[in-house]
């Protein structure tokens, strides 16, 4: 089992290697095709708790497609988040813990010299995407998704939403493509 620190040094090695063939024993195992580079995933959910999923024992709630995904696929299930976002994306995108990056609460920035795994991914040949939350960790040049390794952003800058005066805000959002403003229709693309 791999702490997030542990996960993102044996990325970073891996990657820079040129061979990412997999992260842990079990992803190793259950891979089918070790010739070719697995596709990692990450996926960081806000204010969804540890029994909030099928896959860890919830009777009542119903999350079929992450119960799937979780069966076929790696969990981290000692991943331990700060109170806030902020400091676990950083924590997250860097394998440092938040304090020795400086950012203890939310609208605090990453710092630039800090590599983030989208970074180590990409000097190891993979190509890197990132959708959903970003704003907090940079908005401008040189902190945004884009400048920090990510081929491809589709990202919201805000970190927090009030409730919106019509549904637009959540159902036709406005978010950022590869650092440029764009209209999405539909709660289909909505991705905060």
């Amino acid at each position: 089992m791999l702490n997030r620190r542990q996960f993102i040094k044996q990325a970073l090695a891996t990657s820079t290697a040129g061979a990412l063939v997999g992260i842990t024993a079990t992803a190793r195992s259950a891979y089918k095709h070790p010739q070719t580079k697995p596709n990692i995933i990450l996926v960081l959910t806000d204010d969804q708790g540890y029994g909030d999923v099928g896959f860890n024992g919830n009777k009542i709630i119903k999350t079929p497609n992450l119960d799937r995904f979780a069966r076929e696929n790696v969990v981290f299930d000692r991943f331990y988040v700060d109170p806030v976002c902020t400091p676990t994306r950083a924590a997250l995108m860097t394998g440092r813990h938040p304090y020795r990056l400086h950012i203890t609460w939310v609208g605090q920035r990453l710092p630039v010299d800090e590599v983030t795994i989208a970074e180590a991914l990409k000097q190891g040949g993979d190509a890197t995407a990132c959708y959903g939350k970003w704003g907090n960790l940079g908005t401008h040049y040189p902190r945004r998704a884009i400048d920090r390794g990510f081929d491809e952003a589709v990202v919201h800058l805000k970190g927090q939403f009030s409730p919106p005066q019509n549904k637009t805000a959540y159902f036709d959002p406005i978010l950022w493509k590869n650092g440029r403003e764009k209209q999405y229709k539909g709660d289909k693309v909505c991705v905060f």
